[in-house]
């Protein structure tokens, strides 16, 4: 498999990567690691949900200085704890649930993106795009992972099964969701419960060492997962 010499002439500089890439496609597939850009066409960006929730809310002085410091686990909580669990939940449903993409083709790189591995697919996205990509093409997901159930890793990347991780859980089910600085905590620091689980941190550091991943859609912007990825690069 060979690169366009179209394409390659743009991205001169990282022909290197693409051509491991490819090689990699012509084996088993890659695995692709989404982030929120793959959603853009479909649902707003986290941000801008968050300034104009908080404008309705009243606390958008104090979420717009916390976004500003790259602190967004702790606006999302922030705009939580301004609105109350309950219509919190409810907003998240009706911004990021499904029917937004009812009845609506998936047009893009969610589209292409099925080509790309027949196995497991890992996001921090918590809507349903993915899941509708997939089936749109004829290869559903056979399970769906969340985040708190992170004990099946290990065991999705020996067997290459063709599930979707969802890091941070669903829109609609509050209890397996990582949003807010809370909920991070609990998720991806070893003692923020004094238990000895292993946390999503660990995890992912597993992921991280033995697979190949592709990322797309992700921000470039520090966040838990590039920290991460920044920390065993280095090691």
């Amino acid at each position: 498999m060979q690169a366009d010499p179209e394409l390659a002439a743009v991205i001169s500089e990282n022909l290197v990567n693409l051509d491991l890439l490819l090689e990699q496609l012509g084996r088993r597939g890659v695995t692709p690691f989404v982030g929120s850009g793959l959603s853009r066409p479909f649902y707003p960006e986290w941000t801008t949900f968050l300034l104009e929730s908080a404008a309705t809310a009243g606390v958008e002085a104090n979420v717009r200085a916390l976004l500003d410091g790259g602190e967004y686990e702790e606006a999302a909580e922030a705009l939580l704890n301004a609105l109350g669990d309950a219509a919190f939940q409810d907003l998240m449903l009706r911004t990021f649930g499904p029917d937004r993409l009812r009845n609506q083709p998936l047009p893009g790189a969610a589209a292409a993106l099925p080509a790309l591995t027949k196995g497991p697919v890992i996001t921090t996205n918590f809507d349903g795009v993915l899941e509708t990509a997939f089936s749109n093409a004829g290869r559903p997901f056979e399970r769906t992972i969340r985040g708190t159930e992170i004990d099946t890793f290990g065991r999705v990347f020996d067997h290459w099964l063709p599930y979707l991780l969802k890091l941070h859980g669903d829109a609609d089910d509050r209890t397996r969701r990582v949003l807010t600085a809370a909920e991070y905590r609990r998720q991806y620091d070893a003692s923020a419960d004094g238990s000895h689980m292993a946390t999503l941190s660990a995890q992912l550091e597993r992921i991280l060492i033995r697979d190949q991943l592709l990322f797309l859609g992700c921000s470039l912007n520090t966040d838990r997962v590039l920290t991460l990825l920044a920390e065993v690069n280095a090691r």
